[in-house]
């Protein structure tokens, strides 16, 4: 404290959440040093009334496969760059859609595309993509010299995991029900969350909100791991009957406004809730829901 008292500096503290009881020590070294700026970086929002928060995302990386390849798509340089170090004679352009496609499930998290890449040597980009689909547990190191909490992504998702709470922990694991994001209503009817709880989960990283349409979603691969933990729990089944009944009632009211004025808009929120519809569908049909169908209508 005493020697940063008169320091003009920027003070950058990198992956903070690992020593969250020493939060602390921020104000104190903002109020012993004025003219100090600290820059934290951490999966958990330290709550300090002096905190500014910015979200980061990840890399940048195409829309789809017919964008042109470019260097300002970063998720596609790393994916590249690291997939070179395995496989010198790998043509990008040749493989361009698989990678875009690699890109877009792990949203360009610069350790789940380096993780991906080291996969070059045994594994076409197409035969990585396809894994991906469904199975986080690829994204493994294959080099020995690489610290424990990088050697996969399974290994940093368990360390965010340890930290919730019990009920925490029973809310994110139904998320894994949704696609594409989901309504505070829905989240509160299927997973049991409170606006307490969904802000925590967000504070945390875990959860995503968009202000302006004012959805909930998940990262893919936290949506990944989330559903293991509920296939470990048993709670699968539970589960994706909550979500099926919440979005045959939900269909059920848009088909009531498609006969009014308000057509459009029922339209409008089919569309925003169009994959979960999907789902909730190929939920009803493989447990043979025919109530349940019934009441979409």
């Amino acid at each position: 404290m005493e020697w940063l008292g008169d320091k003009r500096l920027l003070l950058i503290m990198d992956n903070f959440e690992h020593v969250m009881d020493s939060t602390d020590i921020i104000s104190n070294m903002l109020a012993a040093a004025p003219q100090v700026k600290i820059l934290v970086t951490s999966r958990n929002m330290l709550r300090l009334q002096e905190e500014w928060v910015r979200q980061v995302g990840g890399l940048l990386y195409p829309d789809d496969a017919a964008s042109p390849m470019s260097s300002r798509y970063s998720a596609v340089r790393l994916f590249v760059e690291r997939a070179r170090q395995k496989r010198g004679d790998l043509h990008p352009d040749n493989d361009y859609e698989a990678i875009v496609r690699i890109c877009q499930l792990v949203e360009g998290m610069p350790l789940a595309l380096e993780l991906a890449a080291g996969w070059v040597e045994a594994l076409s980009c197409a035969e990585i993509a396809a894994e991906l689909q469904n199975n986080i547990a690829m994204l493994t190191a294959r080099a020995h010299n690489i610290s424990p909490r990088h050697q996969s992504i399974q290994a940093v998702f368990d360390h965010s995991w340890q930290w919730l709470t019990d009920q925490e922990q029973s809310v994110m694991r139904r998320f894994a029900v949704f696609r594409g994001g989901c309504t505070r209503d829905a989240a509160e009817q299927i997973t049991g969350a409170n606006p307490p709880l969904l802000a925590e989960l967000v504070a945390k990283s875990l959860l995503r909100h968009d202000a302006e349409t004012g959805r909930y979603d998940v990262h893919e691969l936290v949506r990944q791991y989330a559903a293991e933990q509920l296939e470990a729990h048993g709670e699968t089944e539970t589960a994706h009957q909550a979500h099926s009944a919440y979005y045959a009632d939900f269909l059920h009211k848009q088909w009531d406004q498609m006969r009014t004025a308000r057509q459009v808009a029922a339209l409008d929120r089919i569309e925003a809730e169009f994959e979960n519809v999907h789902v909730a569908w190929q939920t009803m049909v493989e447990q043979r829901h025919a109530a349940l169908i019934d009441d979409m209508y």
